[in-house]
Order: structure tokens, then sequence, then C-alpha cells
């Protein structure tokens, strides 16, 4: 018996040899890039304007130590944006930005303030100093005590009793006859009043669906 392969049986061993090199290598390269496209979309950076806008607006329209007011605002914010069609906005970005519904927006972006562009804490620092007419210790302190209302669960669920599903809140008791059972806390002089108005100018809340809406995603960054 012959103890080598002739031509034909060793050039059939060496195309498959190498082929399956070719295979592994290819196999190596195409898992290199999809681990280089895994950490180029890790280090994507997230827009995080959803989040210093709802900041910046829950701090605008309380008190700068009033964290539950913070909290609650922040309800009645996300309430609207689970409001069914989106009439008010399709984003909370959308939802502060409208026309005709935030005073702080339209009064700020008068002073030069820029409500538009809000995705850093810095951003929302220097928001709430045109806006408020304060300086940035204050404004700071405001911006902070905004952030941990936010986050707090405490305060969240305090506030999901209070507003439940009220989309519309003012600094005062609503004289309007549209809106519908309006509720104040202890101190009326420090906190908003919150009400159910129309969903879509067509249907009260409070016929229908009275639950606090969940945080969305793009704002649960706490």
């Amino acid at each position: 018996m012959r103890n080598i392969l002739d031509f034909g049986q060793f050039e059939a061993l060496n195309e498959e040899s190498i082929a399956s090199s070719a295979s592994s290598a290819a196999a190596s390269v195409g898992s290199s890039l999809l681990s280089k496209v895994n950490i180029l979309k890790r280090k994507k950076p997230i827009d995080q304007s959803e989040y210093w806008t709802l900041i910046t607006i829950i701090a605008c329209e309380n008190f700068p130590d009033n964290k539950q007011g913070m909290s609650d605002t922040a309800q009645s914010i996300y309430n609207r944006l689970a409001v069914p069609k989106q009439p008010y906005g399709k984003t909370i970005k959308e939802i502060v930005l409208a026309k005709g519904q935030y005073q702080p927006v339209s009064v700020g972006t008068k002073k030069g303030a820029d409500w538009k562009n809000i995705n850093t804490k810095e951003k929302s620092i220097s928001v709430y100093m045109k806006t408020k007419g304060v300086d940035k210790t204050a404004a700071t302190t405001a911006i902070n005590n905004a952030i941990q209302a936010q986050k707090d669960s405490k305060l969240a669920k305090e506030a999901g009793k209070h507003v439940q599903s009220r989309t519309e809140f003012l600094a005062s008791k609503p004289q309007s006859g549209g809106a519908v059972s309006p509720v104040e806390r202890t101190s009326p002089k420090t906190n908003n009043a919150f009400f159910w108005n129309y969903a879509g100018k067509t249907n009260f809340y409070a016929k229908k669906d009275t639950t606090p809406k969940d945080k969305p995603d793009s704002v649960n960054l706490a």
C-alpha cells in the first residue's frame, strides 16, 4: 500500500483547506465588523432634549423649592402625551413648545431664552435664568430640585393620586365653564390647580379614564 496521496487527492484536500480557512477568515471579519457596529450603536449619543425640556418647564411652572408641585406638573404632561391621537403633541418637547400652552415658554422666548434647544443641564439652567430673570445660583438650585422631583418615586405616586389623568393646569382655580373637576393642594397660592378639559376638544377625560399615565421612556433617565 502506498503511504502518499496521488496528486488529485492532494489537490482536493488543499482546496478544502483553503476554503475552510477562507470561511474562518470571513467569519472572523464578519464578527469583527458586527462588534464595531455594536460599539458604534452604544456610543451613539442619546437625544436628551425630551428630558431637559421637561425638567426646565416643571421648574419654571413652580416655586423653586416646590418639588411636589414639579412632580404634579410632570404628571400632567405625561397625561397629555398619552391622550389618544396625541392632540397636544407627539413628544414631550412638542407638548411643551406648543403655541399658547405654557407661559414660561412664550415669556422666556421673548427674553432670549432658547427653549427650542434644551438638551443639557447647562442649557436648562441658562433657559431658566433668562426666563425667570435670576442668577445662575438660583437657577441651578431650581433645576436640581426639578431633577430630584422628577425621579422621586414617592412624589410621583402622590402626583398620580392628586392629578390622576388631568391634563390642564393654571396657577389658580380655573373660572372657565369647560374646566372639569379642578383640584388644588392645601396651599393654593403656592400650587397649581389641575383639571380635565377636552381630549381633542370633544371628550371629557373625567368620563373616560382617570388613571395617571406612566412616565414615558424618553424622560425615564433617572
